[in-house]
């Protein structure tokens, strides 16, 4: 009799003791969700586009569209250009963001050479194509390289499922851009020539994944491919200096 109360007893302990880990586990995985929830709210704030802290590396640069319509940062006087193809719904894109930023520092701050973006639209349709769109957009005010900078934010925190017109034109809004503006030329033809003339090149030269980088020492008018690195990049524009 005493051993079959020892028993019980014991299976009372196990239980118990089941419904403490239980409990303990649930606790952690709500813990888990909340941070997660609030980091993503972190990440999805945007900065206003004319501020330094955020986007230092953009302001104070020549900038615009090319006349295809190819979002630009440098001197459209240089001869030494390199370009990015890139899709924002990439994670490899995202990853290279900061490498980008990085060579924006060293190599066009410096005057060694000019940036080129070239968005690509194939990867996650429609997303893809939409934050494109935005992209090209924003450029029209002066904004491209703020913009895709907050995209790769977006994607990062919400997947690039957030990548809808109405998210991207209240995002606009919230840097201080013109969202009506900004939806108006998304429901336009104008990002239509930066669009094709992306295409044409890669089509030339063979790109068919992102990133992709291409560099050129005759202002583009021939390419060659370089790796997705810094050292890559760096020594094929520092190769072409005098």
């Amino acid at each position: 009799m005493a051993k079959k109360t020892t028993r019980k007893k014991q299976q009372k302990q196990q239980q118990q003791l089941m419904i403490i880990v239980g409990a303990a586990a649930v606790s952690i995985i709500l813990v888990a969700a909340a941070i997660f929830l609030v980091q993503s709210q972190a990440n999805t704030e945007v900065c206003q586009y004319d501020d330094e802290e955020c986007y230092g590396t953009y302001l104070g640069l020549e900038s615009g569209l090319t006349e295809e319509g190819i979002p630009y940062i440098g001197s459209l006087e240089s001869q030494v250009v390199f370009t990015e193809f890139a899709d924002f719904s990439c994670p490899h894109c995202a990853e290279f963001h900061s490498t980008a930023d990085r060579l924006i520092e060293d190599l066009v701050r410096t005057g060694q050479a000019r940036f080129e973006y070239r968005t690509m639209s194939g990867l996650q349709p429609p997303y893809s194509e939409t934050s494109a769109r935005a992209a090209l957009c924003a450029a029209e005010q002066d904004a491209f390289w703020q913009f895709q900078a907050e995209l790769f934010e977006l994607q990062e925190a919400e997947t690039p499922r957030a990548f809808t017109q109405d998210k991207l034109v209240d995002m606009a809004g919230e840097m201080g851009l013109d969202g009506n503006e900004l939806k108006s030329c998304m429901n336009s033809n104008r990002p239509r020539a930066g669009i094709t003339a992306t295409q044409n090149l890669a089509s030339r030269n063979g790109v068919t994944g992102t990133p992709t980088i291409l560099y050129s020492y005759d202002g583009g008018e021939t390419w060659a491919r370089a790796a997705s690195s810094y050292s890559e990049i760096r020594s094929a524009v520092l190769a072409a200096q005098p």
